[in-house]
């Protein structure tokens, strides 16, 4: 009789396993349950993850375009200065002429080749002075000149803004 005791103990201490067993298998399925929502979270993560990637990418691209693009119309911009510059030492030469033409002019007496000194003559000529056809005709083809290359600039300008 000891032996059905024994047995019957030994299924008493097998019966408490296995409801411990069943036990923490409902804890396990239970945890089991918790790993597809964290799996699915997780590939959320990675998908936002490659979204913002490709954000950065194409930031970044459109970014070296605009560069590019500010790049080209400044050394357009630097190339349109160089040259406006070069034109303004060219018309400041050419005034410095011009003004130079106007002080031989002045300098010497109208109807009269002989020098003279005399400086109430030479104040009252100043006075006095009238353009002489040559000097007038300087004074418009420089006008002219300079009408003409501003409305080329101008031109030239508005072409470029238009094809940027």
């Amino acid at each position: 009789m000891q032996s059905i005791d024994s047995l019957r103990e030994l299924n008493a201490k097998l019966l408490v396993e296995v409801a411990e067993f069943r036990k923490e298998n409902a804890e396990l399925r239970k945890e089991n349950t918790v790993i597809p929502d964290l799996r699915n979270k997780l590939s959320e993560f990675d998908a936002e993850r490659a979204e913002f990637k490709r954000k950065i990418a194409e930031a970044l691209r459109t970014t070296e375009e605009e560069r590019t693009r500010h790049d080209v119309e400044n050394a357009k911009l630097k190339a349109i200065i160089e040259e406006l510059k070069s034109e303004n030492i060219e018309f400041r030469d050419r005034l410095t002429k011009v003004e130079q033409n106007q002080l031989q002019d002045d300098s010497v007496p109208k109807g009269n080749n002989t020098p003279n000194n005399n400086s109430s003559n030479f104040n009252s000529g100043v006075d006095h002075h009238e353009k002489s056809s040559q000097e007038k005709e300087m004074d418009n083809f420089l006008d002219e000149t300079r009408k003409k290359s501003v409305g080329e600039d101008i031109r030239r300008r508005n072409r470029n803004f238009s094809v940027n």
